[in-house]
């Protein structure tokens, strides 16, 4: 059962693609719950339980995820969006809090998307309604991927809670 179903063509690609335009990057594409960001021009932005990632070059982002094999996607997004936009947008967050914020929140904010968009399910389905989403691009993904699987908000908030957790064990 999946939350979204990709019915697109998920192209290979190399890092030069992502240097221009916007992309929703989706990490663990294949687990619940993927993490997601957004990379504007060759810039990768994400908030996480220990902080959040801004203006880190999409090719070490890309190496990491080569090197632990992880299954991630990118969804060309067709929406104007300036890097000074982004960074005002993730200023206004610290970190990833359990039933406060999550990745998801600043990207809504981004898209400029209602409270009704609780899940990545819920976006990719907004943003496929709204025809933004232009091309998919996968790393690392399986021949028989075929969507992000379906889980429940609370799966975001235990897992925020165990990063969290794991955090306060490493201060």
């Amino acid at each position: 059962m999946y939350s979204f179903q990709f019915e697109y063509i998920i192209r290979e690609f190399d890092e030069s693609i992502l240097n221009k335009g916007i992309y929703l990057s989706i990490v663990h594409a294949n687990k619940i719950p993927p993490h997601i960001g957004v990379v504007v021009d060759g810039k990768y932005f994400s908030l996480k339980a220990k902080g959040k990632d801004e203006n880190v070059p999409v090719k070490e982002l890309l190496r990491i995820l080569n090197r632990k094999n992880i299954v991630s996607l990118f969804v060309s997004i067709s929406i104007d969006l300036s890097n000074e936009k982004v960074l005002q947008v993730f200023d206004g967050f610290e970190k990833a809090i359990a039933y406060e914020s999550s990745c998801l929140s600043p990207v809504k904010q981004l898209f400029e998307l209602g409270e009704g968009i609780q899940m990545l399910g819920d976006l990719l389905n907004e943003l496929a309604e709204k025809k933004l989403i232009s091309l998919v691009y996968g790393c690392n993904v399986p021949d028989d991927y075929k969507g992000i699987p379906k889980y429940d908000i609370n799966a975001i908030h235990e897992r925020l809670e165990i990063l969290a957790s794991k955090s306060k064990q490493h201060v």
